[in-house]
């Protein structure tokens, strides 16, 4: 059976059974209903003999074929819902007679037996009837009773003989063999009502299984023995009366049809669309003797034949290229909604996000319906098992040499600079799709929320939780404890539709390194240092569908470091240690010494601000000028100078 799936398509379904045209008729008798309600109406009709003399009804005809038995087997198990409640009724008549409030049921009312006697009629009537799917309904019913129903019309004969003495010697028409010789243990005198009920609840789906067995064999046999063309010749006219009667109201049946066709025809005015291609999808196994595979437009592949034995034929409505690579994961998201969050709901907004993935191999595609199903949008099945979906990890990452920050107090500043969308025209948006807010305008619904609330803290409480920040390390993936977020309501610095988040490092933070696809578990393309920016798990505000409508066109990074020990130093007698006292410009300055200071963190960026504080030991407490001032030369501080210069490409 070919079951649709409509997830993705449909808001709960939009083709519910009753707008199927075949869900209502007018007359909805089956062949099986005609010929249990001829059986019937037959015991309502007097037999006439040669001496015009009544001997007896009609039901011999009906009873002695098997079609008419299958037919009548068929329409009695048929609907099951009066057993139930019979069954319901019988057991508070139990509880009734417990409490002392009423006498104890009588085997008549027991469903079981009731359902025993039915069965026990169809045994009698396919006993006497010599066909072979007759035959096999008395041999089955033979085999259920010894089975299972002599266990259970045992044990419930046992239970009513506790409550009304008088039990056994009713046996309702059933023989010897409905009953077993073998004790069947019954609850204990004392149990409670809930352990009696259980029991008899045990007993009555024996019954019922018995009676499924049943009925979906009937149904196996029942076409055949029409077929058969082993029929009484009376009963036979009263079949074809039967079939000819299905076929003469086939116009009347047609009626919601042809009242579906005139509505949409002549009230909506539809009209047929031009016929279509029919389409298909082509799956390519690789036999990895070539590499890559081109297939020119037009070119045909044969799908199927015809009724008629001739072959379909598909062409290729674009030009096909095909290479080695392989789509390996396919990730489906949702965005649900709750009414019991706040904002997110008066705002008709995501209040998270799901996300399932169905691993695809070439020539695996799940097409089993015993398969578990994959939400083509996210959203959980309602009417089957579906994969498990987990948090979306929705963001974004930035690559650039200017985050290669290893040591010190650092400090990276990252600014959002986004275009707000045109706004849609008046009742293009539906009422249930959220329409573009803006920043001041999503501030001022957050402080409606919260009485007293200003812009500036509605800012901070949902954005200062909103993304998780990560870096690339030297342990991998680091994740930063916070950030200070920006915007130009907060900050009247900061441009027009501008977000900015100020990160610190601090000193005992790893160093941010480039990126390595082995030390980091995804390859993101690219050697420079990445900072990542995704979605908080639990924010105060849920901010995928505000920010979802902005359209970011720049984002500029800036950073800062201090305390930064990681130089090299050299002057003209060669290198020198950073880390231990050195003279900078040798041990007898001159003119035209020189000290070279170089970082590969600071001078591969575009510096906009340089400083370097050098620590001199050994000074002259009073400074250089009063230690110089008896030499009679008039030097000062400001005579020992030196000339700033930048080394590139050694020069």
């Amino acid at each position: 059976m070919t079951q649709i799936i409509r997830d993705g398509t449909s808001q709960e379904q939009r083709s519910p059974p009753a707008l199927d045209p075949a869900h209502f008729r007018p007359d909805e008798l089956s062949l099986t209903d005609l010929l249990y309600l001829g059986q019937r109406n037959a015991a309502l009709l007097n037999f006439y003999a040669l001496g015009n003399q009544p001997e007896g009804d009609w039901q011999a005809l009906f009873t002695a074929d098997e079609s008419a038995l299958l037919a009548i087997l068929l329409t009695e198990s048929q609907d099951l819902a009066p057993l139930h409640r019979a069954f319901r009724r019988f057991l508070h008549a139990l509880r009734a007679a417990r409490l002392g409030l009423s006498p104890a049921p009588s085997p008549e009312s027991a469903p079981l037996l009731q359902l025993a006697r039915r069965i026990e009629s169809w045994r009698q009537c396919s006993r006497a009837n010599p066909g072979a799917a007759a035959q096999r309904l008395h041999s089955q019913i033979d085999g259920l009773i010894r089975s299972r129903l002599s266990h259970a019309v045992t044990a419930q004969f046992d239970h009513l003989a506790r409550l009304n003495a008088t039990a056994p010697a009713l046996r309702l028409g059933l023989g010897p063999d409905w009953y077993s010789t073998t004790p069947v243990p019954l609850p204990a005198a004392d149990a409670d009502i809930q352990e009696e009920e259980s029991f008899l609840a045990e007993l009555f789906q024996t019954g019922l299984h018995a009676l499924g067995v049943l009925r979906r064999s009937a149904g196996q046999d029942f076409k055949g023995t029409l077929e058969s063309g082993r029929h009484d010749p009376g009963f036979s006219l009263y079949l074809s009366f039967a079939q000819l009667y299905a076929q003469a109201r086939s116009p009347l049946d047609d009626f919601s049809p042809r009242l579906q066709r005139f509505y949409y025809d002549q009230v909506l005015g539809f009209r047929p669309q031009p016929a279509e291609a029919d389409s298909t999808y082509l799956l390519c196994q690789p036999d990895g003797a070539t590499p890559e595979v081109s297939i020119p437009r037009g070119t045909r592949f044969i799908g199927g034949e015809t009724a008629e034995g001739r072959n379909w034929h598909y062409a290729a409505p674009d030009e096909l290229h095909f290479s080695p690579v392989q789509l390996a994961a396919l990730y489906t998201l949702h965005c649900e909604r709750d009414a019991r969050r706040s904002p997110e709901d008066e705002l008709i907004h995501a209040c998270e996000g799901r996300t399932a993935v169905t691993a695809i191999r070439v020539g695996t595609l799940p097409t089993s319906l015993g398969k578990t199903y994959r939400p083509l949008f996210g959203q959980t099945r309602r009417d089957g098992p579906s994969a498990a979906a987990e948090p979306a990890r929705l963001g974004f990452a930035v690559a650039s040499p200017l985050l290669l920050l290893q040591e010190g107090q650092r400090e990276i500043s990252l600014l959002l600079h986004y275009r707000q969308p045109d706004p849609p025209a008046a009742g293009s948006v539906p009422a249930s799709r959220p329409s573009y807010l803006s920043l001041e305008a999503l501030l001022d619904t957050l402080c409606g929320n919260t009485p007293g609330a200003t812009r500036e803290g509605a800012f901070f409480k949902a954005f200062a939780r909103m993304f998780r920040i990560e870096l690339t390390t030297t342990e991998g993936w680091k994740t930063l404890g916070g950030y200070l977020p920006g915007c130009k309501v907060v900050d009247s610095s900061l441009p027009e539709h501008c977000l900015s988040l100020q990160l610190t490092l601090p000193e005992q933070f790893p160093a941010v390194v480039g990126h390595e696809p082995e030390r980091d578990g995804e390859d993101y393309g690219t050697p420079h240092p990445i900072l990542r920016l995704t979605l908080a798990d639990d924010p105060y505000f849920y901010p995928y569908s505000f920010l979802s409508q902005l359209l970011l066109q720049e984002v500029e990074i800036k950073v800062s470091a201090r305390r930064c020990r990681q130089v090299q130093v050299s002057n003209q007698f060669g290198p020198l240690n950073a880390d231990l006292s050195f003279p900078p410009f040798g041990p007898q300055p001159n003119a035209g010494a020189y000290l070279v200071i170089g970082s590969r963190e600071a001078f591969s960026k575009p510096l906009t601000a340089l400083e370097l504080q050098l620590k001199w030991e050994g000074l002259p407490p009073a400074g250089l000028e009063d230690h110089y001032r008896d030499y009679g030369l008039g030097w000062r501080d400001e005579t020992f100078q030196v000339k700033l210069t930048a080394l590139s490409d050694r020069q």
